[in-house]
């Protein structure tokens, strides 16, 4: 029997006390629960003070979720054609040079499948990759890694590289300014974390590896901690 519901960020209190709550009412004894319920973060004032203020839903790159949303009328998380019609296949997929908001597309070869899309061969210079034009603060990315041998994905937005100011805590800036992921397992990646708001950039991530995958990405627009 469902009780409760929540979809997305947000509401961490009031979803921590319904646990409890669940809890007692199975017989449990929290008498002797101390801890504080979490705080929800604070929504960033630039996504507050913006009239057109949007923000990106959570996308998927695999093709089931995809064929859902697309059946519901919601549009499809990947508006390119030839990556619904092979599934579970390498096939070259090519971007527009115009990219719709709040959608993933693909560039290169790749591999449609059920819960991700990946990269389809090894490649030498990053000439394939995703792009998503997003609007939000945040941006964390669920990343594949099949062999388990760490690769490079390298990361930019609106095609230069990431600072100190934007970068999330999973990317590192080399010596030569090139912003990167190292992605050592299949988890989350903390992208871009932008000081505050952003509105429709394009942020472009490519490897070289084949083991380079995206399950999905997620977007926040809470105020920057700290």
């Amino acid at each position: 029997m469902v009780r409760y519901t929540h979809f997305g960020e947000g509401r961490y209190a009031e979803t921590e006390e319904m646990i409890r709550k669940l809890l007692v009412e199975a017989g449990a004894d929290l008498s002797g629960e101390t801890s504080a319920l979490p705080v929800d973060p604070t929504i960033d004032p630039a996504y507050r003070a913006d009239r057109n203020a949007e923000v990106t839903r959570e996308l998927y790159a695999g093709y089931e979720r995809g064929r859902s949303d697309v059946l519901y009328g919601r549009g499809g998380y990947v508006l390119q054609e030839d990556y619904y019609e092979h599934p579970d296949s390498v096939i070259n997929l090519e971007a527009p040079d115009e990219l719709e908001p709040h959608a993933v597309y693909f560039n290169g070869d790749w591999r449609v499948g059920p819960e991700s899309a990946k990269h389809g061969r090894e490649s030498m210079n990053y000439e394939d990759y995703l792009s998503v034009v997003y609007s939000a603060r945040s941006v964390n990315a669920v990343l594949t890694s099949d062999s388990g041998e760490p690769y490079k994905v390298r990361i930019t937005v609106n095609g230069d590289y990431l600072t100190e100011d934007n970068k999330g805590t999973d990317i590192t800036i080399g010596s030569d300014g090139e912003s990167y992921l190292l992605v050592t397992g299949p988890r989350l990646y903390n992208v871009l974390e932008n000081p505050s708001y952003v509105r429709r950039e394009t942020l472009r991530m490519a490897s070289d590896s084949p083991d380079f995958g995206l399950f999905a990405f997620t977007f926040g627009v809470y105020k920057k901690a700290g």
